[in-house]
């Protein structure tokens, strides 16, 4: 691996750009693309940081030098992952996307719609493209992790999970902005409490940057997350899934 990997320059702040990412993410919470424009614009060195952390432990080593596509493979290999037993990670994994109905790098597919930027990295920084695209695949395997679904409140505790893992400051800002305009919506829902346990539940993991996915595909779910120190929110399990699906629905553009 190459000591000393060119990053890219620092992005300046601009509130009122991620501003404009977040309302437009309102319209559509789909258009996953937004989230990154939130945080490009607000993250500052943040992630630079965080990328020399993941670039010294295994995860970059296996996609960088060793097999760029092991990790996509493993995961987009559903039929092998649905042969699993009920309860496995890569059983619920499987479940989970075939339920949702998606793609298994759609994440990084919204990342890359991003143009210009996502270019420049991939032809001038591979080594941080290569972070940035990891984070992105491993999203919805951290849904499986935590237990928190894909309605508006389970992605906003989990982006409170999240920047708590990755020291995304960007994410932090949405999951509090998205949070009190569930709130405005819900306002006999726990949504508070759901959030400060999602961050309680960040703050005691094991470092999930350097977890090894493949491996952990056949193990038992229950098993990995005693050894991750990750305990499902029960207040977020109690509460209805159609009143979760109710919640912030996207307008028609």
């Amino acid at each position: 691996m190459n000591p000393n990997p060119a990053l890219p320059p620092v992005p300046a702040i601009r509130p009122h750009l991620s501003l404009l990412a977040f309302f437009r993410l309102m319209q559509d919470k789909e258009d996953t693309s937004q989230v990154f424009n939130f945080s490009y614009h607000v993250n500052g060195d943040c992630l630079q940081r965080t990328f020399k952390r993941w670039y010294a432990g295994p995860n970059a080593k296996l996609l960088i030098d060793e097999d760029p596509t092991a990790l996509l493979r493993a995961f987009d290999d559903r039929d092998r992952l649905r042969s699993l037993p009920l309860g496995t990670v890569g059983r619920t994994y499987a479940d989970f996307m075939d339920r949702e109905n998606l793609s298994t790098d759609g994440v990084a597919e919204s990342y890359r719609e991003n143009g210009q930027i996502t270019k420049d990295f991939q032809e001038n920084y591979p080594e941080f493209y290569a972070f940035i695209w990891f984070l992105n695949l491993t999203h919805d395997m951290y849904h499986i992790l935590t237990g928190y679904n894909r309605d508006s409140l389970g992605e906003a505790a989990l982006l409170n999970y999240t920047c708590r893992i990755t020291k995304n400051r960007g994410i932090k800002y949405l999951a509090a902005l998205a949070s009190f305009r569930i709130k405005s919506e819900a306002l006999d829902m726990p949504v508070f409490k759901v959030m400060e346990n999602g961050r309680k539940m960040g703050e005691v993991s094991a470092d999930i940057l350097h977890l090894d996915f493949i491996n952990i595909l056949d193990r038992p779910l229950r098993e990995v997350r005693e050894e991750l120190n990750i305990v499902p929110d029960p207040v977020y399990a109690a509460l209805s899934q159609e009143r979760l699906l109710a919640l912030v629905q996207p307008q028609a553009a």
